[in-house]
């Protein structure tokens, strides 16, 4: 349920579990602002479909109808667009990523 929980707050609040990890790990000088960027963009908001059936399921709803739900609650600070919802003013917008980043080798840097 971590993983639900961690999409509805990006929904709400504009930030998800990838935006807390990238905190800790730029404080502690694990990475480079610009990884945490492409984190971010690449990584935040994005939940598994076998959790969101499982949290569903659990609730007795479809993940349809739990995302339809959770659409209430969305934050200001996103804009509806033809492909969904995105951000208002991304931090990748506003300071494009520099350098080509790859998840799997700053993962392994990381030690997962």
């Amino acid at each position: 349920m971590t993983i639900v929980n961690q999409y509805f707050k990006y929904i709400k609040f504009g930030f998800g579990q990838c935006s807390d990890h990238v905190a800790y790990d730029l404080r502690s000088k694990n990475i480079t602002k610009d990884e945490g960027k492409y984190l971010l963009r690449e990584l935040d908001g994005k939940y598994g479909e076998f959790y969101m059936q499982k949290m569903a399921s659990y609730l007795d709803l479809t993940p349809s109808q739990m995302l339809e739900y959770c659409q209430k609650f969305r934050g200001d600070m996103f804009e509806q667009c033809e492909d969904g919802w995105k951000l208002k003013n991304p931090i990748w917008e506003l300071e494009p990523i520099q350098n080509k980043h790859n998840i799997k080798d700053i993962m392994n840097r990381l030690g997962f």
